[in-house]
């Protein structure tokens, strides 16, 4: 295809955010981020395949917290896509491809 001097890569978003906040005291922390990524062109140039696609914005909501039950256990949660949005963020190499769907972790954690 032809590229001009200029134009923007493929699957490389131009604005990117992640905010941050924990709430913690001495047995227990909450955290929750947010992450933000613009649209992103699918194919760099003018005749190829995909050019002049792009995917959808998309901002993803995560979730986890910790509780101490002892000095030597924690238990854990952690949800990743807290929402379940559902976009389409890659459509190479073979196809539509989505973000990450709502994943749900729960653990244990002892020290010996």
């Amino acid at each position: 295809g032809r590229v001009t001097k200029g134009e923007s890569l493929p699957y490389l978003a131009e604005h990117v955010v992640t905010l941050g906040s924990t709430i913690e005291s001495d047995s227990w922390q909450i955290s929750l981020r947010l992450n933000h990524q613009s649209r992103m062109k699918e194919a760099a140039g003018q005749d190829v395949n995909l050019s002049g696609v792009e995917t959808a914005p998309i901002t993803l909501v995560d979730l986890s917290g910790r509780y101490e039950l002892t000095n030597d256990s924690i238990i854990y949660v952690k949800i990743d896509n807290l929402f379940d949005t559902v976009k389409v963020i890659s459509r190479r190499p073979y196809g539509a491809r989505p973000n990450r769907l709502r994943q749900w972790f729960v653990g244990y954690k002892h020290a010996f």
